[in-house]
């Protein structure tokens, strides 16, 4: 997900888990400025994102999963991309263009639960929905790797000082959202306070962490 600023950061969201081998799988679909608690002005979109409204649209289309088809199973190679083929350059497609924001802008990434929350308890294999990471850096490359960039820590990001890095490590699940599916836990959740609906989330309420963009110093 690109976010153009003043040092033009390019933010990825990295799931580690998913609750449902092959049934349903998430990405952050938009990404929206924050201020005083507030959702304000139009939302940023994923590199090569494919709109749910468009004809052509399928998971497969915004899904990439790793290890690929050929590999031994949870068997991960040096040379693995880190992004999909259609997200490793800096394109915006028809109708979703990048956010903009600014230097300690907090920024939203919402990304839908697709029941990795709502019906975790269907599924005792899983115990929890998993966690999420997101990397920030100013200087993407095609050639990023996933296990490049799964080196970079905390102390990457504080080092380089907000050039590159691990910004955030969450649990997938941020504790407010729901798909409204009838289940006990989006029943229970619908009871709690939560914020306002956007109108593409209809009566789902989406997942979603915020970050800070830091100021990157020469």
């Amino acid at each position: 997900l690109k976010i153009t600023h003043i040092a033009a950061l390019i933010f990825s969201l990295y799931f580690l888990s998913f609750l449902r081998n092959g049934n349903a799988h998430s990405w952050v679909e938009r990404a929206y400025f924050v201020s005083n608690n507030t959702i304000v002005g139009q939302p940023g979109f994923p590199r090569g994102n494919v709109l749910r409204t468009s004809p052509s649209f399928t998971d497969k289309a915004m899904t990439y999963l790793l290890p690929p088809n050929g590999h031994t199973t949870n068997t991960f190679l040096p040379s693995d991309p880190f992004c999909k083929e259609t997200q490793r350059s800096a394109n915006q497609t028809s109708g979703s263009p990048v956010l903009s924001a600014h230097v300690n802008d907090t920024i939203l990434l919402l990304y839908q639960e697709n029941g990795h929350v709502t019906k975790l308890d269907e599924d005792p294999r899983h115990i929890t929905s998993g966690v999420i990471r997101v990397y920030g850096t100013s200087n993407s490359s095609p050639t990023d790797t996933l296990q490049g960039i799964n080196e970079w820590g905390f102390d990457k990001f504080i080092q380089s000082k907000g050039d590159y890095g691990l910004m955030l490590w969450a649990s997938f699940d941020d504790g407010d959202c729901y798909q409204d599916n009838n289940t006990p836990k989006a029943l229970e959740r619908k009871t709690l306070v939560q914020r306002a609906h956007l109108e593409v989330e209809g009566n789902d309420l989406w997942c979603g962490w915020r970050v800070r963009l830091p100021a990157i110093s020469p």
